[in-house]
């Protein structure tokens, strides 16, 4: 064994306070809001849409709005994949002409986004939900 005074015993207190911070932080990450996000359906259902806003490898800007809040992604995560798949039975994708883009899955169009994510709007009081403008890759055609 080492003295007190440097070696094994002096990182000890390093390690515990390490060990605690790296608690909080993971304590922090799951109590996160997260926003179950989508577009208007009508919207992307309009063939017209997708046409307007083609700019080269990007589509949009597409307001996403938000659909329902949630404490964690886990909690976002089934309510997202429910909604893509309420969007595949009404043929969303398919009826907007997105298919000729590249776009197969209505799974780009449905987003769990933290709350804290810098893309996201407020424009209301704090009761009112975000929303999030932003462009959508294609996809790599393979």
């Amino acid at each position: 064994m080492k003295s007190a005074e440097g070696g094994y015993w002096a990182a000890m207190p390093n390690f515990w306070l390490a060990m605690f911070g790296a608690m909080v932080s993971l304590a922090a990450t799951q109590s996160q809001t997260w926003y179950l996000m989508a577009p208007n359906e009508k919207i992307v259902s309009a063939p017209e849409v997708a046409v307007r806003m083609e700019h080269g490898p990007v589509l949009g800007p597409l307001e996403f709005l938000t659909r329902a809040r949630f404490g964690s992604r886990a909690e976002c995560e089934p309510a997202r994949l429910q909604l893509v798949n309420q969007w595949r039975q009404l043929s969303v994708i398919k009826r907007g002409s997105w298919n000729r883009y590249g776009f197969t899955s209505p799974s780009e169009f449905v987003r769990c986004v933290p709350a804290d994510d810098p893309q996201l709007k407020r424009t209301g009081g704090p009761d009112t939900p975000p929303s999030l403008e932003t462009f959508i890759n294609r996809p790599r055609r393979r």
